[in-house]
């Protein structure tokens, strides 16, 4: 079965905050017969930086001490107002994203011409 949360939040790089209306943190792994899925699956590790977890009041520390939730450096029990979700660390991390896929693209651009002349190449014996 596959999980219904599985890539839920995967490229979210603008999810600013999660919020939970229960006490108990959600556990994820492949074993649960609903979810179906690993922490992996759902939530990006630049998330954990400055992403806000909500929880009711009195239940940060049941988030705190669950994997997965527990990575998260914000748990509070309030929503946050603007100034408490820290942009410049967003648009670092979205810098850094960028760069990378920037550089991938380049590998993949260069694995093409690579792979386009073998193609030539691989044509102009097979006509000989």
């Amino acid at each position: 079965m596959i999980g219904f949360l599985k890539g839920a939040l995967l490229d979210c790089p603008n999810l600013r905050v999660i919020k939970f209306g229960c006490c108990e943190p959600l556990v994820l792994n492949n074993k649960h017969p609903f979810y179906g899925c690993t922490w992996n699956e759902v939530i990006e590790p630049y998330h954990t930086l400055s992403t806000v977890i909500v929880v009711p009041e009195g239940c940060e520390e049941p988030y705190r001490n669950t994997p997965g939730w527990k990575e998260f450096k914000i748990i509070q029990s309030h929503m946050p107002d603007g100034s408490e979700i820290n942009m410049d660390e967003i648009d670092v991390r979205l810098n850094q994203l960028e760069s990378e896929l920037q550089k991938a693209q380049q590998v993949v651009d260069r694995i093409k011409e690579e792979m386009d002349a073998l193609r030539k190449t691989k044509e102009s014996q097979s006509s000989k």
